[in-house]
């Protein structure tokens, strides 16, 4: 009976196909600088700043999804080769040596091996920048929310008196 080689690289590229929902769109418009004072910003360029920065936010997000994914199948499959390589050398090995030790010299000379390390890496990077830049909208439009409620207070206020 032979192994199948189940190849990592492909089933990160299927991702998107197991998804069964639309993914947003990369937004057409960019955003220029987030205003200094936004006190200053009519009413209306600021709900449409707001349903920009969402559009950008929902973008990331559904970015995020995928790479996380794709992090996870690169991550379990690259596991499961180490892990196997692992247990046939410290078979061979006559001695005792350190698993860090044999971990480095498996990736290095293991092509497959390196490329999903690589591959890690570049996931692992990516998602830090989405989860950052996730944030930032968040709190941007968190910014322009707290400034329509104080708004919306304020011409309460003066129509009171």
């Amino acid at each position: 009976m032979t192994e199948e080689k189940w190849n990592w690289k492909e089933a990160a590229r299927r991702v998107e196909e197991l998804i069964d929902f639309p993914l947003e769109e990369k937004p057409k418009l960019s955003i220029d600088r987030f205003p200094e004072d936004i006190t200053l910003i009519p009413s209306d360029q600021v709900g449409f700043l707001m349903g920009q920065l969402e559009a950008w936010r929902s973008y990331i997000a559904s970015q995020l999804m995928v790479v996380l994914a794709k992090h996870g199948i690169v991550k379990n499959s690259f596991e499961l080769g180490l892990g196997k390589s692992l247990f046939k050398m410290e078979e061979e090995l006559p001695k005792r040596r350190l698993k860090e030790g044999l971990i480095s010299h498996i990736i290095t000379n293991s092509e497959e091996l390196r490329k999903a390390k690589i591959m890690l890496i570049e996931f692992e990077a990516k998602i830090m920048i989405l989860e950052k830049a996730y944030e930032l909208y968040s709190n941007k439009i968190s910014t322009l929310s707290r400034e329509i409620t104080r708004r919306s207070i304020g011409s309460k206020q003066e129509g009171r008196m």
